[in-house]
């Protein structure tokens, strides 16, 4: 398998159109663009035969609400809706108890704003899109009712119902022209679930090295030097750490696309309880694609009896679920017949290497068996009566750090605006607060707010030659339609754009902010200079706010995460009760995902280590959990238990002294594998793995990790 290389740079206007406009699919582009377009044109006819005060504000909801798939159209249409419904309750009670205060109404404001910021960061999907509407809301109903607060109740029924018609006209749209494609879930399910087959099998070649003579081996991770230390591994390719994280990002992404599925179909909503369990199952099978265990002598041996299993997973389909389980099976079977069986001599170093390989690759085929049955249609009976609820990370240093953001523009607009008396410091604010709490929502909102502040200043001169050479000819309802769509198109074609997407949508949204189309439509030359002038003064206060006031600190990000994760495994050698292997290990994964993208905003050259570091620290935890509950399960001799007991001990001190952690689970390892119970070679191979993995990264454990590397750390 041939791994994929980075895409070149684009170094011409050639490149740059194709990367825009993608040729290729032009026909789905083409035929969104054209339902978005007719969605907006129900939503502004019927809004304009209402006599809505707002009838762009029904355009903005269909922009905003527009999807492909139906399953996120109507999931974030729900969510829109309530959220719009909790903000305009919360501005007319904001506006009742502090009308005769406007600091006070600032200040509630901007602790309002605040709040549905940190929402917005620890929600997921559309939930947190909820929570925008929940805080910016509050704004665009009072911004019309400043000069008179008594009519801020027509201002809340006037913004549920310009919202509801976008809903509406977007769902009647989108729905009846729908073609029911093959399921996406089932396609993607079935991309990832071969990808990371190929990726196992080819990743043999990655990995496969010659051990070292034994003389230059004191330990086990010896020939790990280079992987224990602050450099990478040299005989891994750039390619591979850039596939890993492609495969690891496209099973996380399976997370969305059953949260849309589950809103749309009600049978997926049903099993999207185990369809997550099994995207935990898959991305910890993902986590084991590191170089530390294959370096081991016999690894390449332990797979032998794997390979034509793993292979199998290569031309996965949900009709075939059946006969690949049976055959994960049947090879986890053979593993575990060899390794209690043994046919070894004696016990000693290389007797319990091969216990740890055959036991990591054992662990391997029964991540995989999960995997498929919770992710196929045919699930086994044993994944059929597990219920496994997990549970979100909530990153709440970041999320509070967004909220104190929203709060320090949302004050910052206030108060300009009070000192001022500017005419348009509500369209100040009608700006600062949607934009703090749409980019409260991105994994970096710090990088976001830039993009986000191009699309509104390219919306300017979009509005500026709509609103002087378009509007005042028109003459009815099908040239301001026409209009409209001529000036919105370029937006909603790249709105889904990966690398135009976040300007794109900015554009869309404040370009029908800009401009004056009312009910009836009245110009201003005044007001819209006004208008453009807020709109700048608003971008550049947030690229301050997010980029200098409060700027982004992915070393220190990196120094919190590594150390949660490190405390996570250091209690699980405690006396507390262990949690869920599942709920563990995704949580963990969690953050191991957030450690990802925080090393790819590091300053210098990627630090690949850290991530690899992260993987073999969740691997330890399985391992610490696995151990656990076959103690409980297995009849071990005094000296046995005992040497467990103490190596467990010295993993809930892991932080303090992970040498002595590594120590004290090999010698356990010698000690249980003489013991004739059942089980005790399976607990030897498990210790010798801990010894392992805990040797090859201990800088990981003490203190903040390997990211306090000197030079690297910022004041």
């Amino acid at each position: 398998m041939t791994l994929p290389r980075p895409a070149p740079a684009l170094l011409s206007w050639r490149n740059l159109i194709h990367d825009i406009v993608p040729f290729r699919q032009h026909g789905p582009t083409m035929l969104y663009c054209l339902r978005t377009l007719t969605a907006i044109g129900v939503a502004l006819y019927v809004a304009f035969a209402l006599q809505l005060q707002a009838p762009l504000s029904s355009v903005i909801t269909v922009l905003i609400v527009a999807n492909p798939v139906s399953g996120a159209l109507v999931s974030k249409s729900l969510w829109r809706l309530l959220g719009t419904f909790i903000g305009a309750s919360a501005a007319i009670l904001l506006m009742a108890a502090f009308a005769q205060s406007p600091i006070l109404f600032y200040l509630a404001l901007s602790l309002w704003i605040g709040a549905a910021c940190v929402f917005s960061t620890l929600l997921r999907f559309f939930k947190a899109y909820g929570a925008v509407l929940a805080g910016y809301t509050i704004i665009i109903v009072c911004a019309s009712a400043f000069a008179h607060p008594e009519t801020v109740f027509l201002s809340a029924l006037s913004r549920l119902s310009a919202v509801s018609v976008g809903i509406a006209s977007a769902a009647l749209v989108f729905l009846l022209t729908a073609v029911r494609p093959p399921s996406r879930l089932a396609d993607a399910t079935r991309a990832t679930i071969r990808n990371t087959a190929a990726a196992l099998a080819d990743a043999q070649g990655f990995f496969r090295v010659q051990p070292p003579p034994a003389a230059e081996r004191d330990d086990a991770a010896a020939a790990l030097a280079t992987h224990a230390g602050t450099t990478r591994p040299g005989a891994l390719p750039e390619s591979f750490y850039d596939y890993r994280g492609t495969l690891i990002t496209q099973a996380n992404g399976l997370l969305e696309i059953i949260e849309y599925a589950a809103a749309d179909s009600t049978e997926v909503a049903r099993r999207a309880g185990r369809l997550r369990a099994g995207v935990a199952s898959l991305l910890g099978t993902l986590a084991s694609l590191h170089p530390l265990h294959h370096r081991l002598r016999h690894a390449a041996e332990a797979m032998t009896g794997a390979d034509e299993a793993i292979a199998a997973l290569g031309s996965y389909t949900e009709t075939e679920a059946p006969q690949l389980l049976a055959g994960l099976a049947a090879a986890r079977d053979r593993l575990a017949a060899r390794r209690e069986g043994g046919g070894i001599p004696a016990p000693g170093r290389d007797d319990l290497e091969q216990l740890g390989a055959i036991e990591r690759t054992h662990d391997l085929l029964d991540r995989l068996h999960e995997t498929v049955s919770r992710l196929s249609d045919h699930p086994s009976p044993t994944t059929r009566r597990q219920q496994v609820r997990l549970r979100p990370f909530l990153d709440w240093p970041t999320a509070l750090r967004n909220g104190l953001r929203g709060f320090i523009v949302t004050m910052l607009g206030c108060l300009f605006w009070y000192v001022t008396r500017w005419p348009s410091g509500p369209t100040l604010l009608a700006y600062l607060v949607p934009a703090a709490c749409l980019l409260a929502t991105n994994p970096s909102a710090s990088r976001a707010s830039i993009d986000f502040a191009l699309g509104t200043l390219l919306a300017i001169p979009a509005s500026y030659v709509c609103e002087t050479l378009m509007l005042p000819q028109i003459t009815g309802f099908p040239l301001l339609l026409a209009s409209l769509a001529i000036a919105l198109l370029p937006g909603i074609w790249l709105q889904f754009h990966p690398r135009h997407g976040l300007k794109a949508f900015g554009y869309v949204v404040f370009f029908n902010a800009m401009i004056s189309v009312g009910n009836p439509i009245r110009f201003d030359d005044i007001a819209l200079v006004n208008g453009w002038l807020a709109f700048i003064i608003g971008t550049a206060a947030l690229v301050v706010v997010f980029r200098a006031l409060l700027p982004p600190n992915p070393v220190r990000d990196i120094e919190r995460l590594v150390a949660s994760l490190a405390r996570a495994v250091a209690r699980l050698g405690t006396g507390r009760r262990p949690p869920g292997h599942e709920v563990w290990e995704n949580m963990q994964m969690q953050k191991t995902l957030r450690l990802m993208q925080r090393v790819q905003a590091m300053p210098g050259p990627p630090r690949r280590d850290i991530v690899d570091s992260a993987f073999i620290a969740v691997e330890i935890g399985c391992d610490v959990l696995r151990l656990r509950r076959l103690l409980l399960q297995t009849e071990l001799g005094a000296p046995a238990r005992a040497s467990i007991r103490d190596a467990l001990d010295a993993i809930g001190r892991l932080r303090r002294d992970p040498h002595d952690a590594a120590r004290a689970t090999g010698t356990a390892a010698r000690i249980v594998l003489p013991d004739d119970s059942p089980g005790a070679r399976r607990l030897a191979a498990i210790l010798h793995e801990l010894s392992v993995l805990i040797e090859a990264v201990p800088d990981f454990f003490v203190y903040f990790g390997p990211s306090l590397q000197a030079g690297e750390r910022r004041a």
